[in-house]
C-alpha cells in the first residue's frame, strides 16, 4: 500500500474473507482464452489392471530467502532501482519488530539488512518459531519527526506517539527491517515430506503486511524481487530464483464511490442549506485538483472536504430549521460529498476504474442514500488514518476520523480498487531432477487464501495476529492463480503450493461398433482439448518428450511426440475407422506430450450427428498406459479428464493412448393394426368395431413415434355414427366422441417410446348399414385383396393406420385391416301345390314339389321361430315372429340378425285357409357360404330326410347363390337369398304317423305374435349380393 496523504474509513475488526473475494474479482478482470470443464466427472470404469502409483519423492528440507529488490514505476523494468524507498531484508517472527537472531546463526546478531541477507530460512525452524524471511518498503506511514508539529490539530497524546516511532525508525539505522510499520512481504517455508508426482503440496504461506507507507517522488508502485527456493533433496544446494513483482496501489482517504448497478448509493444534486453538500457540486461533480474555498483554512477540496466544515458540510440526515427534509416519498434523505476516481470509460463505467493518486485525478460529487438495489454505487467510508498501531482515543482532527454512512460496502481500505498484489514472475523451475529412474521437475502451482486469509489491523489486534494457517493442499475447488491479492491496513495470509511435474504423452485412439448389423456408413469423429480452472499454460517451453514414441499395448505401434505440449489451442484430431471392432481402431499420427501435475485438461469427441434419428453413442472411453495397465482418467460426459492422472512407474509405462468407443444405435419403430371385435360379422345392421393399433420400437435407440392416424375406408354404406379412441379397450367405453379431419383420426401427435417399449392405441366405430346408400352393394360387404395380396380398401370394414415417414421399419401391409359385415339373411316363404293364381316373379324361384309338381306362393300363413325346441323345452323362447302384417306379398319374410352356426326351430302358428299347420317344429341353422364369411347357407336337421317324420319336399333350402341349373335362392331387390321354402298340407291329408303335430302350440304362440318384433321387410332396391 502506498500513500502520500493522510487516510480515511470506519473501523472493522477480525476482517475475513477479503482475499477469496478479491480472487474472484481478479479472475473476472482476466481474458481466459480456455475452455472450462463444466461436465460431472465420474471416474473410469476399470478394463484392466489399474496402472500402479509411480514411487514416492521424500522432498525432503525446504529453504527460502529474498532476494534483490528495487522500486521503480515499470511492471516490467527489473533493472532501474530508484533510491530513497528504504528496502530491508531480514528473518522476523510473525511481525515482530524485533528480528530473529540466534547463536552460532549470521554471529548471534540479528538477521536484518538493507541488503538480501545470507541465511536461508528452513521450513521446520519456521514453523516451530514461527518465523517468516521478508522484503520491506518504505517510511512507515505517521512515525513522524514531531519537533516542528506545534499546530492544534494534532492531540499531545499523537504527537508523542508518532514521535516516540519516527525515534525508532530513525535509531535502528539503515539495515533494520520494521515490519510492523513498513510494507513487508514474508515467507515460510514448510518441509511437504513424501509427495507423488502429480500432487499438490504446500511449499510455504506467504503474507503482505499491507501497510501504509511514505515517501517522497521516488515511491513508485512497483517493488521487483524474488523468493531463492533451496530443495536440497531434489535439485541440490544452488537455490533458484522465482521472481514476483508487488504492485502497490494508490489508496484512497475521502469517502469514495464506486460504480455498481444495485449499489446503495445515487449522485444528487445536493440540498442548499443543509449543510450536507455544496449544490455547486452536485451531480455534476467538482474536479479533486480544484484548490478549496480559501476560507475553508485548507489548500486542497479533498482536505476542505475530509474536515467535514461548515463550507463543504458534513454527510448526514438532511435537516432545515431542525426538521427533517423529506423526499418525493416522504422519507428521510442521507446525503454527503464523495470522491469518485477517473473511469477507464467514462461512457462505461463497468469497466471500471484508473488507479490514479486521489490529489492527482477523480472527482468529488453530492451523493444520497437509497438502499442496496436501488443505486448505481458502492460507498466506502473515510477510516482512521494516524497509523495503523495508533490508539484510536489519540486521533481526534475529523479529517482522520471515521464517517458513519448508512449502507457502506466497508472503509477505503476495503475497497478492491486499492488492493495490491504479489505476481509471480515464474512458476516452472530450470532445473530436472531424477528420481525411480523417471525425470521430474519442481513448479509452483499457485496461491490459494489462507483458511485465515484476510486481517484487518486495528490498535487492538496490533500485536495478536495469529499466524497463516495452511492446510497440506489446496481446497478442491481452488482456482488455480500466480496472483497474491491483498487489502490495505490488513494482514494477508496466502497458500503457495507445489507440485513436482512429470512427462507423459498422450494419443486418441477411434473404434466403432455395430452390433444390430446395421452396416451403417462409419462416419469422422472429431476430438477436441480444453483446459480446467488449474491448468497453467505451459506452451512457452519445449516437451522434454522427442523422437519416437512406442508402446506394447493396447496393440504394438509407435507414433512420433508432437513437438508441444497438449492445450486447448491445439488442432481437434480427426479420426475416421474403416471397419468396425476395436481391432480396426484409426490412431492419431502423434503422441501429444504433457505434465503430470499440471493435467488439468479434458479430451472430448464431438457429437457425431447423422443428421437422422440414429447416432453414434459413445459406448467406452478405455485409457491404457503403454504396458496396458488402466490409467486413472476421470470420465466426463463425453470426454476424460487427465485432472487426477498420476505419474507413471516406469517409463515403459509412461505413454497413454485412449480408445474412444461408439456404438451405433438407431430407433427402429413398426406399427401394426388388427380388427379385435366386429360387431357386424353376423350382418348387423348397427353395429361397433373395434380396432387396435400398436407401435413398437424394436430398436436400441428411444425415439418418437411421430403423428399417427387411422383412415376408415369402408364398404359404400356402412355409415360411422361415432368414433372413440383411448389407450385400452376397456377405455373406449368412456370416451368421448372423436372428431375426423378430412376423414382422418389422430391416435397421437407423437409419444416417446423407449427401446423394447411399446404402446396401444384402440379406435372403435359405431357403424350402420344402410342398404339405401348410393354404391351400395353387398358383394362389397365381405372383405378383399387386391393384386398385391393386400387387404384393399372400400371393402368390407377395411381401416389402415397411416405413420409418417420413415416410422414404420416393417412397411404399411400389416397397417391394415378388415373384417366382413355381410348380412347373413335369408328368406322364408309358404309355397303350395295348388294352383292359388298367383305366381313367383322370378323363373329361378319357381320351386318343385311331389312329382316334380309346380309349386306357387301361398299366402295367409304365420310363423314363429324358437332358439330352443319347443317340444323338448318348456322354456323355449320366441326369438323371431313372422305374421302376414311383416310379411311381402303375403307369403314370404326376410329374416335377419340370427347368429350363425346356431339350431333354430321354426314353428308354424297358421296356416293358409284350408291347409294344415306343420306337423312339428323345424329346425335348421346358416352357415357361411364361403371361406371369406360372405354367401349364406341353410343347413336342415338330418331328420328332416327322414320319411317317417316328413313328407316329400314338405320342406327345402337354398344356399344364397348355387352354381347348378333349377331352383335356387329367392331373388329379393335384386339379390339372391339363401332361402327356406315351406309347402304346406291341405285340409283332408293328414299329419305323418307318429307325429303329435304343432297344435298344443298354437295357443302359446298366438299369444306371443301379439308382443313379437315387426321383421324388417327387404325392399325391392337391394341389388344381388354375390355373383
Amino acid at each position: 500500500m502506498r500513500k502520500s496523504q493522510p487516510r480515511a474509513g470506519h473501523v472493522r475488526h477480525g476482517r475475513r474473507g477479503s482475499f477469496a473475494r478479491a480472487i474472484a474479482a481478479l479472475t473476472a478482470m482476466v481474458s481466459v482464452t480456455g475452455v472450462l470443464v463444466t461436465s460431472q466427472l465420474t471416474p473410469q470404469e476399470a478394463h484392466a489392471a489399474q496402472e500402479p502409483a509411480a514411487t514416492g519423492i521424500d522432498v525432503g528440507a525446504v529453504r527460502a530467502n529474498m532476494g534483490t529488490g528495487i522500486v521503480n514505476a515499470s511492471e516490467t523494468d527489473t533493472t532501474t532501482s530508484l533510491p530513497d524507498n528504504f528496502i530491508r531484508y531480514g528473518i522476523v517472527p510473525g511481525m515482530s519488530p524485533t528480528p530473529f537472531s540466534s547463536a552460532g546463526v549470521n554471529g548471534g546478531k540479528p538477521i536484518t539488512d538493507s541488503k538480501p541477507v545470507g541465511t536461508f530460512l528452513g521450513g521446520t525452524v519456521a514453523k516451530q518459531k514461527d518465523l517468516w524471511t521478508y522484503i520491506a518498503r518504505g517510511a512507515p506511514w505517521k512515525w513522524d519527526d514531531q519537533t516542528n508539529n506545534t499546530g492544534p490539530g494534532d492531540s499531545q497524546d499523537s504527537k508523542d506517539w508518532m514521535d516516540a516511532h519516527y525515534k525508532q525508525w530513525h535509531d535502528g539505522g539503515t539495515g533494520k527491517i520494521w515490519v510492523n510499520g513498513q510494507s513487508a512481504i514474508g515467507f515460510k517455508p514448510n518441509d511437504p515430506g513424501t509427495v507423488q508426482p502429480g500432487q499438490t503440496f504446500l511449499l510455504g504461506a506467504i503474507r503482505h503486511n499491507n501497510l501504509p507507507i511514505q515517501g517522497g517522488a521516488n515511491v513508485k508502485q512497483y517493488l521487483h524481487s524474488t523468493l531463492q527456493l533451496t530443495i536440497p533433496n531434489l535439485t541440490g544446494s544452488q537455490p533458484e530464483a522465482y521472481p514476483f513483482v508487488n504492485y502497490e496501489s494508490y489508496n484512497t482517504l475521502s469517502s469514495t464511490i464506486m460504480y455498481r448497478k444495485g449499489g446503495a448509493y445515487i449522485k444528487h444534486p445536493g440540498i442548499g442549506g443543509t449543510d450536507t453538500c455544496r449544490t455547486d457540486i452536485g451531480i455534476n461533480g467538482k474536479s479533486a485538483t480544484e484548490p478549496a474555498l480559501p476560507a475553508s483554512g485548507v489548500q486542497f477540496l479533498r482536505d476542505a472536504v475530509m474536515d467535514q466544515g461548515i463550507y463543504y458540510g458534513t454527510p448526514q440526515w438532511a435537516k432545515k430549521n431542525g426538521q427533517f427534509v423529506l423526499d418525493e416519498n416522504g422519507q428521510k434523505q442521507f446525503i454527503g460529498t464523495a470522491y469518485e476516481p477517473d473511469p477507464i470509460d467514462p461512457s462505461d463505467r463497468s469497466k471500471g476504474y484508473v488507479n490514479k493518486p486521489e490529489s492527482q485525478s477523480g472527482r468529488y460529487y453530492c451523493v444520497k442514500y437509497v438502499g442496496e438495489g436501488n443505486g448505481d454505487y458502492d460507498l466506502y467510508s473515510q477510516y482512521y488514518n494516524k497509523g495503523a498501531e495508533q490508539p484510536y482515543s489519540h486521533v481526534t482532527a475529523k479529517r482522520v476520523t471515521p464517517i458513519n454512512w448508512p449502507g457502506a460496502k466497508g472503509n477505503v481500505n476495503e475497497n478492491p480498487y486499492v488492493y495490491d498484489t504479489v505476481k509471480l514472475e515464474k512458476t516452472t523451475s530450470d532445473d530436472t531432477f531424477t528420481k525411480n529412474g523417471r525425470t521430474y521437475r519442481l513448479q509452483l502451482w499457485g496461491f490459494t487464501p489462507a483458511t485465515n486469509a484476510t486481517n484487518f489491523l486495528t490498535p487492538d489486534n496490533f500485536n495478536s495476529i495469529p499466524t497463516a494457517d495452511c492446510p497440506a493442499t489446496p481446497p478442491a475447488d481452488a482456482k488455480r492463480t500466480d496472483t497474491f491479492v491483498t487489502q490495505e491496513l490488513s494482514v494477508n495470509y496466502g497458500c503457495l503450493y507445489g507440485v513436482i511435474t512429470e512427462e507423459r504423452s498422450v494419443r486418441i485412439a477411434k473404434a466403432v461398433e455395430d452390433p444390430a448389423g446395421a452396416n451403417p456408413s462409419i462416419p469422422a469423429a472429431t476430438f477436441a482439448v480444453t483446459t480446467g480452472d488449474t491448468w497453467h499454460d505451459n506452451t512457452d517451453r519445449s516437451p522434454a518428450t522427442t523422437g519416437t514414441v512406442s508402446v506394447t499395448k493396447p496393440t504394438a505401434s509407435s507414433a512420433p511426440a508432437k513437438a508441444s505440449y497438449i492445450s486447448a489451442a491445439d488442432p481437434a484430431a480427426t479420426l475416421t475407422p474403416t471397419a468396425f471392432g476395436e481391432a480396426q481402431a484409426k490412431y492419431d499420427s502423434t503422441f501429444i506430450p504433457f505434465e503430470v501435475g499440471n493435467s488439468d485438461f479434458t479430451i472430448t469427441e464431438k457429437d457425431i450427428s447423422t443428421g437422422g434419428e440414429d447416432k453414434w453413442n459413445l459406448k467406452d472411453i478405455k485409457c491404457v498406459n503403454g504396458i496396458g495397465e488402466d490409467v486413472a482418467v476421470t470420465r466426463t460426459e463425453r470426454g476424460v479428464s487427465f485432472k487426477n492422472v498420476g505419474g507413471a512407474a516406469s517409463n515403459e509405462a509412461a505413454p497413454i493412448t485412449c480408445t474412444f468407443v461408439n456404438e451405433y444405435q438407431a430407433p427402429k419403430l413398426r406399427v401394426q393394426k388388427s380388427i379385435e371385435a366386429n360387431g357386424g360379422a353376423n350382418g348387423a345392421t348397427t353395429f361397433n368395431v373395434d380396432y387396435k393399433i400398436v407401435a413398437t420400437n424394436d430398436g436400441s435407440l428411444a425415439a418418437n413415434t411421430g403423428k399417427l392416424t387411422d383412415k376408415p375406408d369402408f364398404a359404400k354404406g356402412l355409415e360411422i355414427q361415432s368414433a372413440k379412441i383411448a389407450e385400452t379397450q376397456a377405455g373406449l367405453d368412456s370416451a368421448a366422441d372423436a372428431t375426423a379431419t378430412g376423414g382422418v383420426y389422430t391416435l397421437t401427435d407423437g409419444v416417446e417410446l423407449a427401446p423394447g417399449a411399446t404402446k396401444e392405441y384402440w379406435i372403435r366405430f359405431s357403424v350402420t348399414r344402410n342398404p339405401a346408400a348410393a354404391g351400395y352393394s353387398e358383394a362389397d360387404l365381405a372383405c378383399s385383396v387386391n393384386g398385391n395380396n393386400e387387404l384393399a380398401p372400400g371393402k368390407g370394414l377395411f381401416n389402415e393406420v397411416l405413420a409418417e415417414n420413415g416410422k414404420d421399419s416393417d412397411g404399411t401391409s400389416n397397417n391394415k385391416a378388415c373384417g366382413p359385415t355381410v348380412p347373413h339373411d335369408f328368406v322364408i316363404v309358404k309355397a303350395g301345390t295348388q294352383n292359388t293364381g298367383s305366381t313367383f316373379a322370378d323363373a329361378s324361384n319357381q320351386y318343385i314339389g311331389p312329382n316334380n309338381a309346380a309349386m306357387y306362393p301361398l299366402k295367409g300363413a304365420e310363423f314363429a321361430i324358437y332358439k330352443s325346441n319347443p317340444n323338448t323345452d318348456a322354456n323355449a323362447t320366441v326369438v323371431k315372429t313372422l305374421t302376414q302384417a311383416n310379411a311381402t306379398d303375403g307369403y314370404y319374410w326376410s329374416v335377419n340378425d340370427l347368429d350363425l352356426d346356431t339350431a333354430y326351430w321354426l314353428v308354424e302358428t297358421k296356416a293358409p285357409a284350408g291347409h294344415s299347420l306343420l306337423p312339428q317344429p323345424l329346425e335348421f341353422k346358416l352357415t357361411t357360404a364361403r371361406a371369406d364369411g360372405s354367401g349364406t347357407n341353410v343347413e336342415l336337421a338330418s331328420d328332416l330326410t327322414d320319411q317317417s317324420k316328413w313328407a316329400t319336399s314338405a320342406v327345402q333350402a337354398f344356399a344364397s347363390d348355387s352354381s347348378t341349373p333349377g331352383p335356387q335362392g329367392f331373388l329379393v331387390g335384386g339379390t339372391r337369398k339363401a332361402t327356406l321354402v315351406v309347402k304346406d298340407t291341405q285340409v283332408g291329408e293328414l299329419p305323418k304317423a307318429g307325429s303329435t303335430g304343432i297344435y298344443p302350440y298354437i295357443g302359446v304362440a298366438a299369444a306371443l305374435m301379439s308382443g313379437a318384433m315387426v321383421m324388417t321387410v327387404v325392399t325391392t332396391k337391394r341389388r344381388k349380393a354375390l355373383a
